[in-house]
């Protein structure tokens, strides 16, 4: 999925480029900032592009949970999600940063969602 062009204008004043609009994920945001970084003349980009939740919190947290399990290098088990409004909080215990790091992205992966903490620690033990 790319991103939703409909739903987002470009402002271009010297050299100043401004995005608006609403998107569904955050990665689309990124895109988009993506996009214009690479045009000549680009001095400064103000990404004012808002990542609007498509699902409920709930649908979000048994996203984000489904992902964890169907990832079996993790311990689904010992990581618990929270989710408000569009932010979502991780908690637990994990036994590498690649484990810590998967689960932060899985945890983007659900649409909406415009920030994650990540509370994760590592238990090397």
């Amino acid at each position: 999925m790319g991103i939703p062009s409909d739903r987002i204008t470009v402002t271009v004043k010297d050299g100043w480029v401004t995005l608006k609009g609403s998107v569904d994920w955050q990665y689309q945001k990124i895109l988009a900032e993506s996009a214009v970084k690479k045009l000549r003349r680009v001095t400064s980009i103000m990404n004012e592009i808002e990542v609007r939740p498509t699902v409920s919190a709930y649908e979000a947290k048994a996203g984000i949970e489904e992902a964890l399990r169907r990832s079996g290098e993790l311990g689904a088990s010992r990581i618990n999600v929270g989710v408000e409004g569009s932010t979502v909080k991780l908690y637990g215990v994990v036994q590498s940063w690649a484990e810590r790091e998967k689960a932060e992205r899985a945890a983007w992966s659900a649409s909406g969602i415009t920030m994650v903490k990540n509370h994760i620690t590592i238990n090397r033990y």
